[in-house]
Order: structure tokens, then C-alpha cells, then sequence
């Protein structure tokens, strides 16, 4: 998948669209100022009538401290019977962009998509490129995973967001949609407005993915000197629906790690978070897998990664780690220490006499100034990146060595609160 898919956590989408006689009679409003309100419900389900519906493909608000199983039964039965009478037509790896009039006029603009549920985090503090604007309450969730518990269809209502003051991607569909086609034109139930919604798929989308780089680009740029991690995204409805398909997902992988424990491998690995995966997401996916993972079996994390990743993944309980990072870093002169990460090439070390850490007692700190290195690396002389390599290599070592030591000794603990943050720190 495209990097500026993945840095958005916004992608397009297999999307299915019903074949039906009556939009309106399919499409229901289920927002907050009507899911408390059993009259509102009553009055759809009247319009409804026999129908193909989403109206029986949902649980509403209302009926959530109801009796739930016979509700729940019919909407899978329901959704079964739908695909198998091919209910649907599919539109893949497309978005849709749509315009909703109100009845006062105004127009809503908006794209359906997908996003990536790893970067969506409800808590308080959260990093995350997609944010919960409201107090998540966790209660709330059980129930909810009741009804998408091993459904065949997904039917989202979740409205996210965008910082896009400059109108990059809406403005830019808005400006092309008469090329776009006409997937559906019709007013809304209760009062609703009108909706319509135009397929963006193919060249389109490549085209589109121009315009999500430079919302991406504008977004960095807005909060450069910002300590924070932007928000790409905020949830703005559906949060809790949001929350349930993460715990959803969540659980699907936990079923993975037990399924891989009866196995009864020699070992058992944890990749795929070190191709451009946030440190939290990281941490997360090994807090929920990791407790499920046999205690008597190495484990290990592919491809982690920096010192402080060390440090929170032993935390979490992972014996072994690989990476080319030391190296890697070593040879564009990116180098660890005690006190932080240093890059050589900075101006500061012209001529500074000091060694690259003085607390490390490698070759190239016993030997070497900062100094000399640099010079090296101007000069463009190959014996910069070994001495480098070496210091880094090091590094390394002498910190597996302290985290076992710390574990023997059961002051663990206390060495990741005075290191975890200093280690990754660029100083």
C-alpha cells in the first residue's frame, strides 16, 4: 500500500453498494439526536417496511439495554440473506466522494474510505494519527461487540474530521466530480436532505493520492514545532462504533497468538512492527499478544529496533531482538550513547576533543575524538563508518548486557525509568 496511505492511515476501500428500487427506503440516519428516541425508530421502521433495509442490519441505540439475542440473530440472518441474493455490487480499492444538502441548503462534503485501526487510540493522552473527541466509556463497548461479533457485513457510521482548512482533498473532488460516476441521487428519509455519491477509483484515485500528500504536507508543516504528534483525523461521531471494531480487531488477534501457542514451536516471532509502525502502536500489539505467547518458549521481535524499544519490549516480556539499526546508523555518522543520540556531522563536534561517549570504553571512544571521527566523515574516509560501527556495535552490547544484569538482580524497574527516555533522546 502507497506510504502517504499509510502515514494518513486513510486507504481506499472494497465498498459494497445495494442493487435496490428504493435508496431511501435503504439508507437510515442513525445519529445521537434520534438513536435515543423509540418513536423516531418506530416512524422508520413504518417507511421501511418490507424492504431491503439497513434499518435490519443494525442495532439501534434505543434498544441496547434490551434483550439483544433474537435482535442480533436476525441482522446476521439477515446480512446471509442479502449475499446470497447478491444484494450488493462491489466497487474495490476505491473511495466515494459524497455531498449532502440540507434542507436549509447547506452542503456537507465528505469521502468514504477505509482507515487503519492501529492508528486509531481512544485513550486520554493519545498519539495516535486518529483521536477519540470524547470520553470513551469502555462499558459501552460489550455490547456493541455482541452484534459484530462474526458478521458478514460492516456498516460503519463513523464521521471523522479532517484539520483540511484549505480544502485540499474535498476541493479538489468537488472540482472534478462531474467526471467522476454518479454511484447514487437521493433525499433521505425524515427530513434528511438529499445525498449523492461519485465512485473515485483508478486514475482517480491516483490523482487523489496527490492531493492526500499535500494534506499530509500541510499538516506536517502546521505543526512542525509542535512537541506532539499531529492528529491526522478526530472522530467526530461513532466513536464508540469505532472503539468496538478496534477491540474487535484486537481480538482476532489474540484468537492468532493462541492458535500459533498450540503449535508448540522451538520459538516464536513477533513481526511486522518496524516498517514504519508508531513506538505505541508497537508497544500496544505486544501488550495484547504477548500474555498469550508460551512464558517457556524464546520470543522475539523482529527488526527492533532502537534502545528504548529494547528496553519497553524486554518490559513486555521479549528475550531476543534483531535490527540493522546500530550499523545502519553507524555509517551516517548517528550515534548512541549514554546521554542520548548524537549525529557527528553537526557543526558542535568540529572540534570537540571528546571521545564519542566518555562512559563507553569501546575501541573507537578509547581512541578517538569526535573531533577526528567527524573529520573522517568529511574526508569522506571509510574508516569513519567502521570506528562508528564499532562504537554503536558496542552500544548495543553493553545494553543487553545491563538489562540481564538488572533482571539477575531484580532492578529491572528502576533501569527503564532512568534510561528508556534518555536513549532515544537526540541531544
Amino acid at each position: 500500500m502507497n506510504e502517504i496511505f499509510r502515514k494518513l492511515a486513510f486507504y481506499p476501500a472494497d465498498i459494497l453498494l445495494p442493487k435496490v428500487d428504493s435508496m431511501e427506503k435503504w439508507a437510515v440516519i442513525a445519529c445521537d439526536q434520534f438513536t435515543s428516541q423509540p418513536e423516531y425508530w418506530e416512524r422508520v421502521e413504518e417507511t421501511v417496511g418490507e424492504a431491503p433495509s439497513t434499518l435490519k442490519l443494525i442495532f439501534p441505540e434505543a434498544k441496547l439495554g434490551e434483550e439483544s439475542s433474537e435482535l442480533v440473530s436476525n441482522i446476521r440472518t439477515t446480512m446471509e440473506a442479502y449475499m446470497n441474493e447478491q444484494v450488493f455490487e462491489e466497487h474495490p480499492d476505491a473511495f466515494i466522494y459524497v455531498e449532502r444538502t440540507l434542507l436549509d441548503g447547506t452542503i456537507r462534503k465528505g469521502i468514504v474510505g477505509a482507515i487503519n485501526l492501529e492508528e486509531y487510540d481512544y485513550s486520554p493522552h493519545s498519539q495516535s494519527a486518529i483521536r477519540a473527541t470524547e470520553k470513551t466509556v469502555v462499558e459501552r463497548i460489550p455490547p456493541r461487540k455482541i452484534i459484530r461479533e462474526n458478521a458478514m457485513l460492516e456498516l460503519p457510521h463513523i464521521l471523522l474530521f479532517a484539520d483540511d482548512e484549505k480544502d485540499i482533498m474535498c476541493g479538489y473532488l468537488e472540482s472534478v466530480k462531474e467526471e467522476l460516476p454518479l454511484l447514487y441521487s437521493f433525499d433521505l428519509m425524515e427530513e434528511g436532505g438529499h445525498i449523492e455519491g461519485r465512485l473515485v477509483s483508478g486514475e482517480k484515485v491516483t490523482t487523489f493520492l496527490g492531493k492526500l500528500e499535500a494534506y499530509l504536507d500541510f499538516i506536517q508543516y502546521k505543526y512542525a514545532n509542535s512537541k506532539k504528534t499531529p492528529m491526522m483525523f478526530a472522530v467526530a461521531d461513532g466513536n464508540h462504533s469505532l472503539a468496538t471494531a478496534k477491540a474487535c480487531f484486537e481480538d482476532i488477534r489474540i484468537e492468532h497468538a493462541e492458535e500459533i501457542r498450540e503449535l508448540d514451536l522451538p520459538g516464536y516471532a513477533i513481526g511486522g512492527l518496524a516498517v514504519g509502525e508508531s513506538h505505541e502502536e508497537m508497544y500496544h500489539i505486544l501488550d495484547v499478544t504477548l500474555p498469550h505467547a508460551p512464558e517457556d518458549k524464546p520470543r522475539y521481535l523482529m527488526g527492533v529496533g532502537t534502545p528504548s524499544n529494547i528496553i519497553e519490549g524486554v518490559a513486555r516480556g521479549i528475550d531476543f531482538f534483531d535490527c540493522v539499526m546500530p550499523s545502519r546508523n553507524a555509517r551516517h555518522s548517528h550515534l548512541f550513547t549514554s546521554k542520548g543520540i548524537i549525529n557527528l556531522m553537526n557543526q558542535k563536534y568540529e572540534l570537540d576533543p571528546l571521545p564519542i561517549d566518555p562512559e563507553c570504553t569501546c575501541e573507537a571512544c578509547r581512541n578517538y575524538s569526535r573531533a577526528y571521527i567527524r573529520h573522517l566523515f568529511k574526508a569522506k574516509e571509510m574508516l569513519a563508518m567502521r570506528l562508528c560501527v564499532i562504537h554503536n556495535r558496542y552500544f548495543y552490547n553493553t545494553l543487553m548486557e545491563r538489562i540481564r544484569d538488572s533482571l539477575d538482580n531484580g532492578t529491572f524497574d528502576e533501569f527503564r525509568e532512568k534510561y528508556v527516555d534518555i536513549y532515544d533522546t537526540r541531544i
